[in-house]
């Protein structure tokens, strides 16, 4: 389990999650290697959120890609990548791995999705 914005029982797989009761939070999983949140707001929200949370998390300039909302950041002491997806018009998902030391890291993952997780409940 983890304090902070989200709560997450269990292991792989689906679990359930709590996001500070606003209802912004559908659901949380961990699934090939990135760490996946489902919104119930629409994508450019979360991108925006998402990006934003990067640019202060980063050690270096993250890399943004506007037209797959893909991001690419140095945080951590790893490497972060993330993606937003539009589900629906007013749900995304948000996908985040991260890398530390050559190997995939769980951790900094879940530590970066907190981190937009707050940024988007504080909008």
């Amino acid at each position: 389990t983890r304090s902070a914005g989200l709560l997450a029982l269990g292991g792989a797989g689906c679990t359930a999650v709590a996001a500070g009761g606003l209802g912004l939070m559908l659901g949380h999983e961990f699934q090939s290697g990135a760490q996946i949140v489902h919104y119930e707001l629409d994508a450019r929200t979360v991108w925006r959120g998402a990006k934003e949370t990067l640019a202060h998390l980063s050690e270096r300039q993250p890399i943004f890609k506007e037209d797959d909302l893909k991001a690419y950041a140095t945080a951590g002491g790893g490497s972060v990548s993330l993606q937003v997806v539009e589900v629906s018009p007013v749900r995304a998902r948000l996908a985040v791995k991260a890398r530390k030391y050559g190997l995939q890291n769980e951790e900094l993952a879940l530590s970066v999705l907190e981190s937009i997780d707050r940024h988007l409940r504080r909008r």
